[in-house]
């Protein structure tokens, strides 16, 4: 390559000799910042293979499982209204209202959720209870009729609606389910990794699950729209069948793999 002397007011100095050509040191630089620059993951995800090669430092694995949380039982809620003079209002209260809730589906098991007393302008001793059970679809069958029988003069008894969507044990077992889905998926993912990156050592280091989505068949707002016309529906129908709700659920986990060298030939 042809040398030429660089001159300095009018001086040659034949000693300093530059190339004709001169490679773009700006874009030199600017290349070197960009590879030190670039994100840790990106410069420790690729193994290279021969001796002095890069190893993995760390792994993300995104699994997501997916299911279906359905239920053979629906939540019945009634209510009972009634209406008691000074003299027998808050006997046994609580042990009526049980016993008309039992004549109207036996074996239910019953559970009150709201209890509340007022007196009105006549001197009467009201009382608002809220009670829901949950029953299997053929204890549907003449609800309504049931609870038209077991009301009485100062007491009545009414089904308010007819809950058919999957509780929250029937979703907990679901998630159970797809949580053990994932980890057996991470395990998979180990072992491939362990096989096909045999000089390296990994291991599982957390597993942190994010926050899953329910996304039911039937909006629970249309179902919910007419409580009474799908008491009557339920009530009327001997199988019960197209009622069901169910709800499809995903679980998702961030899975972080560690690695590093065999620590065998350390201790030597």
């Amino acid at each position: 390559m042809q040398a030429i002397s660089p001159t300095i007011q009018g001086r040659a100095f034949p000693g300093l000799a530059t190339p004709a050509r001169t490679f773009p040191i700006l874009a030199v630089l600017a290349l070197a910042a960009a590879l030190l620059l670039a994100p840790a993951g990106l410069r420790t995800a690729q193994a290279q293979d021969g001796d002095g090669g890069e190893l993995l430092d760390a792994i993300v694995l995104n699994l997501s499982e997916e299911g279906w949380a359905e239920t053979d039982l629906a939540t019945v809620h009634a209510s009972v209204d009634a209406a008691f003079s000074g003299e027998t209002a808050g006997q046994n209260m609580r042990g009526t209202v049980l016993g008309a809730l039992e004549s109207l589906a036996p074996g239910a098991d019953w559970k009150l959720t709201h209890f509340g007393q007022v007196r009105d302008s006549a001197g009467l001793d009201r009382w608002q209870i809220s009670a829901e059970a949950r029953m299997k679809q053929d204890a549907l069958e003449g609800l309504r009729d049931r609870a038209e029988t077991v009301s009485k003069p100062g007491m009545k008894v009414t089904i308010d609606h007819i809950d058919f969507s999957p509780v929250l044990a029937d979703r907990e077992r679901l998630r159970t389910e797809l949580r053990r889905k994932i980890y057996a998926a991470a395990a998979t993912e180990l072992k491939e990794l362990q096989r096909v990156f045999p000089e390296q050592k990994f291991s599982i280091g957390q597993i942190n699950f994010v926050p899953d989505a329910v996304a039911p068949v039937m909006l629970r707002e249309k179902a919910m729209a007419s409580p009474r016309m799908m008491m009557a529906e339920a009530a009327d129908s001997s199988g019960g069948g197209g009622m069901n709700v169910s709800d499809r659920i995903t679980v998702r986990a961030l899975v972080f793999i560690r690695s590093g060298t065999d620590d065998a030939g350390d201790k030597d």
